[in-house]
């Protein structure tokens, strides 16, 4: 399966997991068929890591929502770690942090 994000999550050692959390928002849980999905990643994972992951979990239907190409978040999809907008951090280079991380994913919706 194609990487869309920069990083591959390196393996993770259970002593060592960030318990995260994503919260999918907007048009997000009709597609995947879900509103929230738990992931483990290795203490020190970025945000690149977490979308590799959840490509690697959801497949294209998320990758072509999510990313405009590889490496390249959609510039409609808001990414909040910890309630903090990625954007402030580094996008996908951004760290999830330690311990537990919770991540919403809204896309954005166009029109009037």
């Amino acid at each position: 399966m194609e990487t869309f994000a920069k990083n591959e999550p390196p393996a993770c050692a259970a002593p060592s997991c960030l318990a995260t959390t994503v919260t999918f928002l907007g048009d997000l849980p009709s597609l995947l068929g879900k509103r929230e999905h738990h992931v483990n990643l290795p203490q020190g994972a970025t945000v690149a890591c977490l979308m590799n992951a959840l490509v690697e979990a959801f497949g294209s239907v998320f990758a072509e929502r999510v990313f405009s190409s590889p490496g390249k978040l959609n510039h409609t999809v808001l990414v909040f770690v910890d309630g903090e907008s990625i954007k402030r951090h580094g996008l996908l280079d951004a760290p999830l942090g330690e311990g537990t991380v919770d991540v919403m994913l809204l896309p954005m919706f166009a029109g009037g």
